[in-house]
C-alpha cells in the first residue's frame, strides 16, 4: 500500500515538473532542438544549429540529423535558398566537429555517396583532426576521387593523423604525384608527418625535388629530412 502511494506521489511531482525537464534523455540531447533540426522549414532548422554551434560541447544524439543536413535532406528550393544552403551545410559541418568521434560512423557513410555528399563529408572528417581516425579507409579512397576538392581534403585530413595513416602509404606515394597541387602538397606534408615510417616514399620524394612547382620541391624536402631524421 505504501510503494502505491510513493508511486503516486512521485508521478505526480514528474508531472509538475517543466517540460524540458521531463524531456531530457541522459545523453544531454535536447528533444526539442533535435525536433527542429529535423524540420521541413531551413529558418527552423537554423536556427537550432545557431544555438548548437554555440554549445562548448553537443551531444551525439544530434549526429544522425545533422549528416541529414549536410546530405541534403531536407533543402529549401527558390528564391535565397541557394545561399542558405551553404549557411546551413557550414553551420552543420561545425556542430559535427563539435561531436567528434560519435559523428565518424554516419560521415563514413556518407562518404559512399555522392560527389556533393563525399565533398561535405571529407571537408568535416578534415575538420575533426585526429577524431577522424576511424574514416582512415574512406579517406584512401578519397585519395583518389575524381574531384580534386575531395582529394585534397583527404590528402589535409591525413595531415593531423601522423603515423596513425600508416595505411595510406601506397595510396599517399601516388596522390605525392598528383597533377593538381592542393593534393600533391597535402599529400607531401602528410607523408612528412609520418617520420621515418614513409621510408618507402623516399625514392619518390627525391624525384620530386625537381618539380617545376616550388612549394611541391619544398614540402618533398621537408619530407625527406622528417622522414630520414634530418
Amino acid at each position: 500500500m505504501f510503494n502505491g502511494k510513493l508511486g503516486m506521489v512521485i508521478a505526480m511531482l514528474f508531472a509538475a515538473c517543466p517540460d524540458w525537464l521531463q524531456a531530457a534523455p541522459p545523453d544531454g540531447t535536447d528533444p526539442v532542438l533535435l525536433q527542429k533540426l529535423e524540420a521541413s522549414d531551413q529558418k527552423t532548422r537554423l536556427e537550432a544549429l545557431i544555438v548548437l554551434k554555440e554549445q562548448e560541447t553537443v551531444s551525439a544524439g544530434y549526429a544522425d540529423a545533422l549528416v541529414k543536413i549536410i546530405k541534403g535532406e531536407p533543402k529549401d528550393k527558390g528564391g535565397d535558398a541557394a545561399a542558405f544552403n551553404l549557411v546551413e551545410n557550414l553551420n552543420a559541418n561545425l556542430v559535427l566537429v563539435k561531436i567528434g568521434k560519435p559523428a565518424v560512423p554516419g560521415l563514413r557513410a556518407l562518404m559512399k555517396g555522392d560527389e556533393k555528399c563525399r565533398w561535405r563529408a571529407v571537408e568535416t572528417l578534415e575538420r575533426m583532426g585526429k577524431d577522424s581516425e576511424d574514416a582512415l579507409p574512406e579517406l584512401i579512397d578519397a585519395l583518389s576521387d575524381k574531384n580534386e576538392s575531395i582529394r585534397y581534403f583527404a590528402a589535409k585530413a591525413m595531415c593531423h593523423l601522423g603515423t596513425k595513416a600508416k595505411a595510406a602509404l601506397p595510396a599517399l606515394m601516388k596522390t605525392m604525384n598528383d597533377p593538381a597541387d592542393s593534393p600533391r602538397q597535402f599529400s607531401l606534408q602528410a607523408l612528412a608527418e609520418m617520420g621515418p615510417e614513409a621510408k618507402a616514399a623516399l625514392p619518390g620524394l627525391k624525384k620530386l625535388l625537381k618539380h617545376k612547382d616550388s612549394l611541391t620541391q619544398m614540402y618533398a624536402e621537408e619530407a625527406i629530412e622528417k622522414i630520414e631524421g634530418k
